[in-house]
């Protein structure tokens, strides 16, 4: 079975509905979908943001026998030549500001086989750094200096702490992720849109709107590229799912 691990509701149900004969179920707290994509089990969780990604998977691991582990959702962009909806496979998640941070690698074959199934979906992909932090990075100056620090394509809050669990379990693991926001562009702070555990309050977009009539547009920006971003990981996770039955054994097990 392949275990993806997402932080937001959107993401969980953007790749659900990829999905066939699906179950639904809630471990350790977190939301589970398992089902049939690709001719493939997957199972996907919603993990959470930032560091909840390590009870999740802590909890749906000790459940479920996984093959691989994914890692997968957006991510904002720190190459400017990253558009959104570019998918981003990352050979190197590393943690923390500089050049000399501590590392976690994707599986080479897991590599390999995104690449494949990302080219044979016509996908836009890049294989890259990414970035984990501890909070949005939203001002396009500071993508620039975490760009320069690090040597990052992308930044996001989880796929670091998913590699080193999946590592502790002797998991084959990926971090694949989607631009979501440009480099050049900001995010407006929406406190309370997205709760820690990940779900989605959109009522409380208005307040921000009354306030900031002009952010609009931004806003209307940004949830097109959500769309395309959502489209774009589940068309990658059903080409993907489709080759896990020809990779080869690992461990007494299929990856």
């Amino acid at each position: 079975m392949i275990a993806v691990f997402v932080a937001m509701e959107s993401e969980l149900a953007g790749l659900a509905r990829r999905l066939s004969a699906r179950e639904r179920e809630t471990v350790g707290g977190r939301r589970v979908v398992r089902g049939r994509c690709g001719g493939a089990d997957v199972l996907v969780c919603r993990t959470g943001i930032g560091e909840r990604v390590e009870g999740a998977m802590r909890a749906v691991l000790e459940r479920y026998e996984a093959s691989s582990v994914i890692s997968a959702g957006v991510a904002g962009a720190l190459d400017p030549d990253l558009r959104a909806g570019d998918l981003v496979l990352c050979e190197t998640v590393v943690s923390g500001p500089d050049s000399q941070a501590p590392a976690v690698l994707s599986d080479a074959r897991l590599l390999e086989a995104a690449a494949s199934a990302a080219a044979r979906a016509g996908l836009r992909v890049r294989r890259g750094r990414s970035l984990t932090v501890d909070g949005i990075v939203g001002d396009p100056a500071a993508k620039a200096g975490l760009r320069l620090t690090t040597g990052a394509e992308i930044v996001e809050m989880e796929s670091f702490r998913a590699g080193r669990i999946a590592g502790e379990k002797g998991l084959p693991f990926l971090a694949a992720r989607v631009v979501l926001d440009e480099a050049a562009d900001p995010l407006p702070g929406l406190p309370g849109v997205v709760a820690p555990d990940g779900s989605t309050r959109m009522w409380a977009v208005l307040p921000y709107l009354v306030a900031h009539p002009q952010r609009l547009p931004l806003l209307l920006r940004l949830a097109r590229c959500q769309r395309r971003a959502m489209e774009t990981l589940g068309v990658f996770l059903e080409a993907f799912a489709g080759l896990a039955p020809a990779l080869p054994v690992a461990g007494g097990r299929r990856v």
